[in-house]
């Protein structure tokens, strides 16, 4: 026989507080939904947590600002949960803690771009800084910075926005500009109404500098060519890259003509190293404070925050060796042209990877990526 008492107490306390939540949660449900711009589709509530999907693989949580999803849904993230904590709600996607000022609700976003790695270290390092902030706490990272000097002897860290998902191409150049504010992974609000601008790296993602190089190289005919008045041709015979080696290999690969020999030059003449180092700085762009974790909550951090901070940082550069397209056979053969750079600053000697390539899998390149291959600021 039922107790009377303790059922009338279950009818009106826990069924009411179902009722409730319940009806709380189709609210948050509905508010993400709207956030996203309809990106995010309902899943279902599992293991005590609402679950999104992508509406297309277009639409993987990667491509959206989670910290503008909270924003406009009225939520506050109070934590981050990584998969395998006590509190996770999923063996595969992080989990997000957040409040409607009244309930706490566990968010899960499946299908992210990284699928059961979860999200990318750069997006959950700085969805936990917020977090941290949230609760007045400092996680690593912010402890890292403020021992680093990045926040003042007398400023404090009170908000932190997360910036995810969005590559700002730097177009080399001879001029360093100010970018802090435009590739920013984090923004840290300071008491004192300062911003600090973060760009977060991982030891695996080592690219500082992204580029269209547009006309450089172009199909003439069925034969690549270079064009001396293209818009990276003064960067790319700055690096003492000889153009008619590039087609040559590039049009041996495309016909399968053997090139006869691998082409690797290590003494390379005509390069600039004046305009070599100017390159190089302007890929890093100052403004901001560059963190690299080189093994989970380590990090290495550089302060990049002038102009004469990353003059110092690269104060010299010479060309060490290229390496050029060829064709041998099917299983021995290269599209890339790969610049090698010795750049001296002060924090000693490191070795840079200029890449001219086609990222997409065609023939005629369309990139030059700039690539730390070893260095004391990754390692």
């Amino acid at each position: 026989m039922i107790n009377t008492v303790l059922g009338n107490y279950y009818v009106k306390n826990v069924l009411l507080s179902e009722k409730v939540s319940t009806k709380a949660r189709k609210e948050v449900i509905d508010k993400i939904e709207k956030a996203s711009g309809g990106r995010q589709i309902y899943q279902g509530y599992k293991n005590g947590a609402i679950r999104f999907k992508p509406k297309t693989k277009e639409d993987k949580i990667d491509g959206v600002n989670i910290s503008i999803i909270w924003d406009r849904a009225g939520l506050t993230l109070s934590d981050i949960i990584s998969v395998g904590a006590r509190e996770a709600k999923s063996s595969k996607f992080p989990t997000y803690k957040v409040s409607d000022g009244t309930e706490d609700f566990y968010i899960i976003f499946a299908g992210g771009l990284h699928g059961n790695k979860g999200l990318s270290r750069e997006l959950e390092l700085a969805a936990e800084t917020k977090a941290a902030l949230n609760k007045n706490e400092k996680n690593l990272l912010l402890k890292a910075l403020e021992e680093a000097g990045a926040f003042g002897d007398d400023d404090q860290p009170i908000d932190a926005t997360q910036i995810p998902g969005k590559a700002l191409p730097r177009p080399l150049s001879l001029n360093l500009s100010d970018v802090g504010p435009q590739i920013a992974d984090l923004i840290i609000e300071l008491e004192s109404g300062k911003n600090v601008y973060v760009s977060l790296k991982i030891k695996s993602g080592t690219t500082f500098s992204s580029n269209g190089i547009g006309d450089t190289f172009k199909m003439v005919g069925d034969k690549v060519t270079f064009n001396p008045t293209g818009k990276f041709s003064e960067a790319v015979l700055a690096l003492g890259v000889d153009p008619q080696l590039v087609v040559d290999g590039l049009n041996d690969y495309k016909d399968k003509v053997h090139t006869g020999e691998r082409h690797v030059v290590t003494d390379p003449p005509n390069t600039d190293p004046i305009k070599i180092a100017q390159y190089i700085r302007s890929g890093f762009g100052y403004g901001y404070w560059y963190v690299m974790e080189t093994k989970k909550d380590v990090y290495k951090i550089k302060d990049f925050t002038t102009k004469q901070k990353v003059e110092d940082f690269v104060k010299t550069a010479e060309v060490v060796g290229i390496k050029y397209p060829y064709y041998i056979d099917d299983m021995k053969s290269n599209k890339r042209c790969d610049v090698l750079i010795k750049a001296s600053g002060d924090m000693g000697d490191m070795l840079i990877e200029a890449q001219i390539r086609n990222t997409q899998g065609g023939l005629v390149p369309q990139k030059m990526n700039l690539d730390i291959k070893k260095s004391s600021i990754v390692s």
